[in-house]
């Protein structure tokens, strides 16, 4: 097997994470929130109860998508990288 790196590996772990999180298996998802920070990405903590909630600036984010703005029009409206919005 292989190891990826770059964005490949990024994206495999940004996907491991968000489905460990979204199953409830926490600890899978933390190692994979690890591997994926290593990789000079980030990947959001749920805090206990908040799991499906969006912080403030996600839902800024989502509400300025469903108006049809493109990744970078939202970055340059909110100050991010349009790789930080997606």
């Amino acid at each position: 097997m292989s190891i990826r790196t770059g964005p490949a590996r990024g994206a495999q772990l940004r996907t491991a994470h968000e489905r460990f999180d979204s199953i409830g298996m926490q600890a899978f998802a933390e190692r994979a929130r690890r591997e994926l920070r290593a990789t000079g990405e980030t990947a959001r903590r749920h805090a206990a109860g908040t799991h499906g909630e969006l912080t403030p600036q996600e839902a800024r984010i989502a509400r300025l998508a469903r108006s049809g703005l493109s990744n970078a029009q939202i970055a340059v409206q909110l100050f991010l990288s349009a790789h930080g919005v997606q």
